[in-house]
Formats: C-alpha cells, structure tokens, sequence
C-alpha cells in the first residue's frame, strides 16, 4: 500500500489493539512440551555469511569446531563486525550530520561516559588473566544452550502456517527489546510464541561471561573484554537458533541494528523465500537521550558502544522498509511517560512504493534535522 500525501506525523496511531490480529492468528492452546535439545547444524541457509550486526553470522570451519575467539585475548585483535563498504550514497532526504566511519573496539571517554554507573576493568588496570580468557572462548555446552533456546522462546514457539518475521531496526539503546514484546501483540505473534533472535539470552547463558561479570563485580568494575570474549560464539548459535526457527516455521523476532546493510537485506529476503511475513518496525527517539543510554549500558555490561552508530542504524529504515511485506511501524521511544502506552508515530501495510518510503523517512528524520538547526 502506498503511503497517502499525509506526513506521518499526521497519522499518528495508538497501540494497534488484539482485535485486529486475529484474522491473521488464532488462539493456541498454552504449550505442554517438555524442552528438547536444541537443533544443531541444520544448514538451511548454506553458503551465506549472515552479517546483520546483531545478526553477525559466521560459518565454522569444516572440521565443525568453533573458532577460539580472538576478542578474549586482546581488545585491540577482537573480531569486529565491521560496517560494510555499502556502494549505495545515503539517500537525499538522509540528515548525514555526522561522521558515520567504521567504528573498533577501542576504548575511549569518549565511547565511555565519565559519569557512568560502574567502571570498565580494562581502564583501571585489572588483567582478566588466562583462566577467565579460557573460560569465556568455550564453547556453549548443552545446558547452556538450552537455556539461551528456553530464553529466546524456541520451545514455547508453535509452528505456524504464515509464519512471521519481525524486525526492529534502531540504533543501540533505542528501546528494541524493550518494544518488543509489545510489538508482538501488534500482529498476534503472542498467540502462536515466537523465537526472538537476540544475542543476550546465549550471552545470559553462558558460564564464562557468568563467572565475568561476578569477578569485575568483586573489583567494582566490568571487563570490556568479557563481551567480546564470547561474541563470536554468540553469533554463531544465533545463527543456529535462527535456522532452527526457519526450519520449523517458527515465528521471529529480531531486534537489530543492521549496521551491515546488505547481509541484513540477505537474511530478510531469505525469509520472504521461505514463506515468511515480513514487518518492519523502525525505532528511533531523540539522540542525547539514547546516546547516554548506550554508554550507560556500555559500561554496565561491558557492551562495546559507540555512537557513531546512531546515524548508521537509522540508515537502515529505507531498505528494510522496502522488503516490508505486512506491517510497519515507526516508533518513537524517548519523550514517553509509559512503555506500555507508546504511541506510533505511522504505520500501515507493505508493500510500499519509493515515494512513500521516502516520505515515512522525511518525516521521522525531522528530528534531528530540527536538532542540528538549533545547535546550529
């Protein structure tokens, strides 16, 4: 559907209610199944290297071993998932105000907020040592796997006849997870369960990172390292955990920064190949805030963040909202009172036409033109 002449900022939506996701999805009876074991090496998408910043895939090598991952050891050899050299030229209705170059790994006060609620161990002359380095290069085992599989939804999740996928696209601590659950209800995802494909509930599961963030608690500070140590890892089951999904015509939800254009495109075209809805949800609010969001998460998690970022994230909306194919929305998340009362600022129906794309990103875009003139 072609968005009308309208702004969007004209069209603004309460919280879609149940009632109108119930032609799409029934309701199910509660699960009863007992967990399994999580599927391993299915090799649905064989031969793509799935890189969607969130969705930062590699392929193990043909031995079937996982790589040792090179971020334990030191921060400056970390295995970065990099912004891609896309050809495309931001589009004209694009605010570019800032320098989007490849962020690293290194850190900097100013990556990391002065003010920040804990300290990072690196900063303040803690080794992680070779023990701890170790332990988070490991492998999952079984039982954490299926933990992060339980916390991800997998086992309550039914086959569906139309499965759906769902993105959330926004820069790092806009409020993706946050939103999450609540945009579920937007198309009746609750009803049949759904897999969210999020790196933090293999992070949470892992005993390494565990044991890493309990002694950076006992020296009151975080290890930097100690993400990076397992992220590798971490993308590596989430790739497994999303083709499981697809096997089983699960429903998805990826909240993400796609911060890597095209593999992000590949994964999303890959799922409208196999039958799946595709909806788009662009989350997006005013930079100061969510840029102290992310250095605050920054240094409680010990999360590499970096706010270049912010404008590359939003850089996404148009290519994702182009393989839209159900709904889409687009949500602020700064300025409200209540998560659980946010009001979409416009949406509708995919598919959409270029002019109505670049209409959507005109106006949620005007934000920040409107910021950058008053700094001005």
């Amino acid at each position: 559907m072609l968005v009308t002449q309208r702004s969007c900022s004209s069209c603004v939506l309460g919280p879609p209610g149940p009632g109108a996701s119930q032609r799409l999805y029934g309701r199910a009876a509660a699960s009863t199944r007992q967990p399994e074991a999580p599927p391993r090496h299915l090799g649905l998408l064989q031969g793509s290297v799935l890189a969607a910043s969130g969705l930062c895939f590699r392929r193990r090598g043909p031995t079937g071993q996982k790589p040792r991952s090179a971020g334990a050891a030191s921060l400056e050899s970390a295995v970065e998932c990099q912004v891609d050299e896309e050809e495309d030229t931001l589009p004209h209705y694009f605010p570019r105000t800032i320098d989007t170059s490849e962020a690293d790994d290194s850190i900097s006060d100013d990556i990391v907020s002065g003010d920040s609620t804990a300290d990072i161990c690196e900063l303040i002359g803690f080794d992680m040592g070779e023990s701890l380095d170790r332990e988070l290069g490991k492998p999952f085992n079984e039982e954490e796997l299926k933990e992060a599989y339980a916390n991800s939804g997998y086992f309550d999740a039914k086959p569906s006849q139309k499965p759906s996928a769902m993105w959330l696209i926004g820069p790092s601590a806009c409020g993706k997870s946050t939103l999450a659950p609540q945009a579920a209800k937007w198309v009746g995802m609750d009803q049949e369960g759904y897999v969210t494909v999020d790196g933090e509930a293999f992070r949470d599961a892992h005993g390494g990172y565990k044991k890493a963030i309990l002694k950076g608690r006992q020296h009151g500070c975080v290890w930097w390292g100690a993400y990076l140590g397992i992220r590798e890892n971490i993308n590596e089951e989430k790739q497994e955990l999303l083709e499981a999904a697809m096997k089983d015509r699960k429903n998805l939800l990826i909240p993400s920064t796609c911060l890597r254009r095209s593999q992000c495109v590949d994964v999303t075209e890959s799922l409208r190949r196999a039958g799946y809805d595709i909806h788009i949800i662009g989350v997006f609010g005013d930079k100061d805030t969510i840029v102290e969001r992310g250095r605050k998460r920054a240094a409680n998690q010990g999360k590499r963040y970096d706010p270049r970022e912010f404008e590359l994230a939003l850089m996404m909306f148009a290519p994702m909202l182009r393989l839209c194919t159900g709904m889409w929305r687009m949500v602020c998340t700064t300025g409200q009172k209540d998560w659980n009362d946010l009001q979409v600022s416009c949406g509708g129906e995919g598919p959409l036409l270029e002019d109505g794309i670049e209409q959507v990103c005109t106006d949620v875009f005007e934000i920040y033109r409107e910021d950058a003139s008053q700094g001005a």
